[in-house]
Formats: C-alpha cells, structure tokens, sequence
C-alpha cells in the first residue's frame, strides 16, 4: 500500500521543503501532519490530501511565473528552472490524479470506479 501513497508523500515533501525554503513553518508543520492524514481511512481524509496537492500546482505555477519573469527582467536563464519546476507541478498534479486509483478509493471509502455498462 507504500507504493500507493508514494507521488502524494513526495509531493507534500517536497512541498514542504519549498515552504520551509520560504520560511513559513506553519505550512510546513501543516504538510508533514497531511503525510499522517494517509493513515486515516476516510474519505475526508482523502479530499484534504488531494485539495492540498491541488493548491500545490497553483503555488507551483505561481513560483514558476515569479522566478521565470525575475529571471527574465534581470537578463538571466530561466528555461532550465522553468523545465524542472514544470516537471514538478506535473508530478504534484499526477499525485493528486493517482487518487483515483482503485487501491486509494477502496483504502480511503471513496467508492471504486464503476466501467461504463456497455449499451
């Protein structure tokens, strides 16, 4: 089951390491507490973990738009930051996606997705 919550635990981390970067330990306390959240067979749990990820991608397109056009005003590179931080954005949406996977709905109760009744 680990290897189910893995793309969310590195998200959150690294998620949190940005934060703390930033120095706002609250969100970072706040992170670290969603990791535990995993252990919580709920389907309240499950929105949570998925809504912060979520606003992960928009803080992540908003660092990106920040360095980026810094970067740009001052002459410098910023295409090399904007591929890595771009990959990132995309792992954290993927982790926030992979919550649809049928271990994670049946391990949180979120139901299990029904295939389409053929016609």
């Amino acid at each position: 089951m680990i290897r189910s919550f893995l793309p969310a635990i590195l998200s959150l981390l690294v998620m949190g390491a940005h934060f703390l970067r930033l120095g706002n330990i609250l969100v970072v306390v706040l992170l670290v507490v969603c990791i535990g959240l995993l252990t919580v067979q709920k389907p309240w749990a499950a929105y949570t973990i998925q809504t912060l990820l979520v606003l992960g991608v928009l803080q992540w397109l908003l660092t990106i738009g920040g360095i980026a056009s810094t970067r740009m005003a001052g002459g410098e590179p910023w295409m090399r930051m904007a591929i890595i931080l771009g990959t990132v954005t995309a792992f954290t949406a993927y982790a926030a996606w992979h919550f649809r996977h049928p271990k994670l709905r049946a391990w949180f109760g979120t139901g299990a997705v029904e295939p389409p009744a053929p016609a």
